[in-house]
């Protein structure tokens, strides 16, 4: 089969592409399983990636609040370990929830091109979003349920009725 001849100079048009690719998607639930069919799972090393970037963006500034404490440029207070431990939290919900608001996904997700949907596929609301976040940071440990659990979903996302997949979201 011949294959045809692009000019070197072509340039792609990602909006047109894009278009193409969402007349290709299936627009409903697939008739087996009732997940969306169009986007496969994040898959798991991509799901601890990006988890792995999301930890690290709240560490650091976690990290960074310390040291200013420490050297006296923030109250003593901040060196206290409940105080850290909040401090994880909120940073969480600012990656997880502000910015997935805001952007369509966590600095780790936007990274390693994953997005959270619903049980549906359908884009998560600003409800859900701030409680899958707070769920995500408190329930650290339940992060491990993803490796066991068919649809690759932890315990945040059992709740939550959301499925991680691979994409991005389109630009609103």
């Amino acid at each position: 089969v011949a294959q045809p001849v692009v000019p070197t100079d072509a340039r792609i048009n990602y909006a047109a592409a894009a278009r193409a690719a969402d007349k290709l998607r299936p627009h409903g639930k697939s008739e087996s399983s009732g997940r969306i069919s169009a986007w496969p799972l994040a898959g798991k090393a991509t799901r601890l990636l990006a988890a792995f970037i999301d930890l690290t963006f709240s560490m650091a500034i976690i990290s960074l609040v310390v040291i200013c404490a420490r050297q006296d440029l923030l109250p003593a207070v901040f060196l206290r370990t409940e105080v850290v431990i909040i401090l994880l939290i909120l940073t969480g919900l600012l990656n997880d929830g502000l910015i997935q608001v805001l952007w369509g996904g966590s600095l780790g997700k936007k990274l390693v091109v994953i997005v959270a949907r619903t049980d549906g596929g359908s884009v998560l609301g600003t409800a859900r979003v701030l409680a899958r976040a707070l769920l995500k940071w408190l329930l650290i440990p339940g992060w491990v349920i993803a490796a066991v659990d068919p649809s690759q979903r932890t315990l945040h996302d059992l709740i939550c009725g959301t499925l991680v997949l691979k994409g991005r979201t389109r630009p609103r």
